[in-house]
């Protein structure tokens, strides 16, 4: 996303989230954006291919910087699950994007275990903020009234992600090949198991999101 700590004064990104929040302006970032980088083209070549471009080591830090300040609002994964026919096209043929949904919060839990974020802030950038900023209700906490929408994570799992872990139907992922200490085992739906050690373990089914 190549974004830069603000300098004092900016005026185009102010450093205190309230007033950016009243002038209805938010920032999110995505998971590719905060762990891959200029590094990472050698091997993944167009398979990062991303819009924005993913970065330099530099700007990753400075992204984190900004997540771990509050200019960032909340993580998004701009899901892009397309196939590896249409990846290995030419360069200016290929599609943008890469499948991000199933991986994100083992990249965020592998940080909390690392120390370089803690629960409440997964929390808060996946589940309350995001409820928030676009107004979704009974979604984002654990309150009476709310939808119990629930996921149990096993934070001392630790695995690597291999391509026959993939779900997305694109069958592929940038981090097939690298271990993660923090996995979601479990996701409940409005109180009813919906996936469970790796599995689906009913229909899909859900009701229409409330505003």
């Amino acid at each position: 996303m190549g974004i830069r700590p603000p300098q004092t004064g900016s005026r185009y990104l102010s450093s205190n989230p309230a007033s950016r929040g009243r002038l209805g302006v938010t920032c999110e970032v995505a998971p590719h954006h905060l762990v891959l980088s200029e590094d990472d083209y050698g091997y993944l070549g167009n398979f990062i291919k991303v819009n924005p471009p993913i970065r330099s080591r530099e700007e990753v830090f400075g992204l984190w910087k900004c997540l771990k300040s509050g200019l960032i609002d909340i993580i998004a994964t701009d899901h892009a699950p397309h196939t590896k026919d249409e990846k290995n096209l030419p360069y200016l043929k290929a599609p943008s994007g890469v499948p991000g949904v199933e991986m994100m919060l083992p990249i965020l839990l592998n940080t909390v275990n690392n120390g370089g974020l803690t629960i409440q802030e997964v929390v808060n950038l996946c589940c309350e903020r995001p409820a928030e900023i676009f107004k979704v209700s009974k979604k984002g906490k654990i309150l009476a009234g709310y939808d119990a929408d629930l996921v149990v994570a096993d934070m001392d799992l630790e695995k690597e992600f291999t391509e026959d872990d993939v779900v997305s139907k694109c069958g592929w992922s940038p981090y097939t090949g690298s271990s993660f200490q923090g996995w979601p085992v479990m996701t409940i739906v409005n109180g009813e198991i919906v996936f469970r050690d790796g599995r689906v373990a009913c229909k899909a089914g859900g009701v229409e999101v409330g505003f």
